[in-house]
């Protein structure tokens, strides 16, 4: 669930949407510099792109103490940050790879 609703709220607003997209590009063509195939170029922009969708994530989250700060730190902990990322990934790498041939 937690998963889910972070995709959500990340899907859902142009400006994430936006910011995102343009992560995951940059993850991509900064894999393309380390790995011959698609494939390799996806799992490793994937894996930076969650390193670094969680930081930020975890970074911006509000400040609160007590059963909230428990609550909060609960839920962040069971996404699967990879999981996203590979949905960023996948969403712009063809048309990376159609600059590149192209």
């Amino acid at each position: 669930y937690q998963t889910w609703c972070l995709v959500l709220w990340l899907d859902n607003d142009e400006g994430s949407q936006g910011y995102w997209a343009e992560r995951a590009a940059t993850a991509y063509r900064d894999a393309m510099e380390d790995a011959d195939n698609p494939l390799a170029r996806s799992e490793s922009a994937a894996a930076a792109l969650a390193e670094t969708l969680q930081d930020e994530i975890e970074e911006n989250a509000p400040k609160v103490a007590g059963f909230y700060a428990d609550v909060l730190a609960a839920s962040l902990r069971v996404v699967n940050w990879q999981e996203i990322a590979a949905h960023w990934v996948e969403a712009v790498k063809d048309e990376i790879e159609a600059e590149r041939v192209g």
